[in-house]
């Protein structure tokens, strides 16, 4: 195997990025990052059920105020005036409420996403650097196969051999 200058170049520069995808390479780390993907998609499903039903709580309850002002502006008495009033105020609170709860829903939805897409990250950067280990420990083994440019094309270092013996 004879090598140019511009070949030993390119695998030394290949070999190096290897390297340095190789030295990432945490033993582990792509199982851990695929368990926290896991239960971070498990978080968001609980998460998005309990938005669904703080969306129906919020529904409820707009229903219940719009019941409420009905009955305020129909009270001819003032005892019916404060109990609708009372009525009103509480629909209120507990459309307050579901908001609050929707919105921390949505918080912890973008968060858990945010985790599953870290973990892909980490999974994949685990999956390039074991690769990466594998193609250093063949170069190690056999150094002609560490590049991987392989170019079947004739060139000036071939020999031309004719298909036809000489004697025909």
């Amino acid at each position: 195997f004879r090598s140019k200058p511009s070949d030993a170049k390119c695998i030394a520069t290949n070999l190096g990025k290897v390297a340095l995808a190789a030295k990432n390479f945490v033993p582990g780390a792509g199982m851990a990052a695929g368990i926290a993907s896991t239960v971070a998609k498990n978080a968001i499903k609980e998460q998005v059920e309990k938005k669904i039903k703080a969306e129906q709580a919020k529904r409820k309850a707009r229903d219940a105020e719009k019941r409420a002002q009905a009955q305020l502006n129909q009270a001819s008495t003032p005892k019916q005036r404060e109990k609708a009033r009372m009525q009103l105020e509480r629909a209120q609170q507990q459309q307050a409420q579901a908001e609050k709860k929707i919105e921390v829903s949505n918080a912890a939805i973008a968060q858990n996403q945010e985790t599953v897409k870290d973990a892909q990250t980490v999974q994949q950067q685990q999956e390039d650097a074991a690769k990466a280990q594998q193609v250093i420990e063949q170069a190690k083994i056999n150094p002609a196969t560490a590049t991987d440019r392989k170019s079947t094309r004739l060139n000036s270092s071939h020999e031309w051999i004719s298909r036809m013996p000489s004697s025909a």
